[in-house]
């Protein structure tokens, strides 16, 4: 990858059955950036354990949850109109709870799996910019196939509608944000295409996300994959 994408790999479910503290200490040994989890509690635990680089928590997060995740200094995913919503007051009421947390707009790129619509995605961004103490740092989307075939015209495709999105939302909110996408399949078959962040899953614990991937892949490796 390139030397300015951030890794990020996953740790949800038990690190995959790993251990949730053996792995993601390992992987922040090895020089991880960030780590991803797919719920509150798991991100607890990793504080817990002394654990204080970013951690990005991509599955869903109720609404009553949203100080917790503040006072846990976390980034996530937003998408849904009940969390802007109630992230507005709390921009009036904790200001400075609210500042810590670090927010991702999740952008329909084609995944049909949360995500909003650009057209939605301006509205928010106008929203956030009408309450400073809220901190939107990421626009982000999910590759809907791209481990599962060797043709790649629909993720090209996802990925122009994601840079699209990005830019036109860094206009709008008047400042550079992170743009990320990437997950074990796409980092590994672009690599040069990373963008901002890669979110890495099951590629982290040395395993292929497909046969396709690794058959892909095989010819651009040096030596060759036996």
């Amino acid at each position: 990858l390139s030397p300015s994408t951030l890794i990020a790999p996953a740790v949800k479910s038990n690190a995959y059955g790993h251990g949730l503290l053996t792995a993601a200490h390992a992987f922040l040994r090895g020089g991880a950036d960030w780590l991803c989890v797919h719920t509150l509690h798991e991100a607890s635990l990793l504080r817990e354990s002394g654990v204080n680089v970013p951690i990005y928590v991509f599955g869903p997060t109720q609404v009553e949850d949203l100080e917790e995740a503040a006072a846990l200094a976390l980034h996530l995913v937003l998408y849904q109109e009940e969390h802007l919503q109630r992230l507005g007051e709390l921009a009036h009421t904790s200001p400075l709870l609210i500042r810590s947390l670090k927010l991702h707009l999740k952008i329909e790129t084609g995944n049909h799996r949360q995500g909003i619509s650009l057209s939605r995605a301006r509205e928010f961004v106008k929203m956030i910019s009408a309450h400073p103490p809220l901190n939107l740092i990421g626009v982000t989307s999910h590759f809907a196939n791209i481990e599962d075939t060797t043709e790649h015209r629909f993720a090209e495709l996802q990925l122009t509608r994601l840079r699209e999105a990005a830019r036109e939302l860094e206009e709008l909110a008047g400042r550079p944000l992170l743009c990320h996408i990437a997950n074990s399949a796409a980092s590994l078959l672009w690599p040069e295409r990373a963008l901002s962040l890669a979110r890495i899953g099951i590629a982290s614990y040395g395993l292929w996300p497909s046969p396709t991937v690794r058959s892909e892949t095989a010819s651009l490796l040096s030596p060759p994959l036996s």
